[in-house]
């Protein structure tokens, strides 16, 4: 093996000419593209059951923080998937209804929801998906009864005040449903 003195050595000869071997290394992946190809193609088709098995686990053991950082880019960039949303779904519903324009359509449809900002739907989101994560780490345990009706239903956590994402009446849909209404009108 390599003495202690030659590795010193080669870790500052690596930092200090860092930009030449990068391009040298750059230059020969171009002059040899092909034959690099070809040395993965082959050992793709070789070692194929281990490289997906090897896929499973990565997936497998980074599911939850790849979950997080979708919801986490889903409330940073919330403005631009908007914007391309309404984007898609006024050319959907030109297609489908062409003589209603968009707005006109939702109002047909939708009942209207009193307009939140951006930051009461950013704090709204927070503490959605800290009950969550608490909940399946049975930090917070989740009641089998609603709290209003006592039905042995599906729960929902419905919170109060967003700040204290832990304080959350467990209640069935129709409850849920309900109380909301209640706090949109006393709004």
């Amino acid at each position: 093996m390599h003495s202690k003195k030659y590795k010193e050595y080669r870790k500052r000869y690596r930092e200090t000419h860092k930009k030449e071997l990068q391009a040298y290394a750059r230059e020969y992946r171009e002059a040899h593209k092909k034959k690099i190809q070809a040395h993965n193609q082959k050992y793709r088709e070789t070692h194929k059951k281990e490289m997906r098995a090897h896929g499973r686990e990565y997936r497998k053991r980074t599911k939850e923080a790849r979950n997080f950082l979708h919801k986490l880019y889903y409330v940073v960039h919330i403005e631009r998937i908007r914007r391309r949303a309404k984007a898609y779904y006024k050319s959907v519903l030109k297609k489908r209804h062409p003589r209603l324009d968009r707005d006109e359509y939702l109002k047909r449809i939708m009942k209207p929801f009193p307009e939140w900002t951006s930051s009461e739907k950013d704090e709204k989101l927070r503490a959605r998906i800290l009950l969550e994560r608490a909940v399946r780490k049975k930090r917070i345990i989740k009641p089998t009864l609603c709290e209003e009706c006592n039905v042995k239903d599906q729960l929902e956590g419905h919170h109060t005040d967003y700040s204290r994402w832990w304080d959350v009446e467990w209640l069935c849909s129709r409850c849920h449903h309900r109380r909301r209404r209640k706090c949109v009108s006393v709004k």
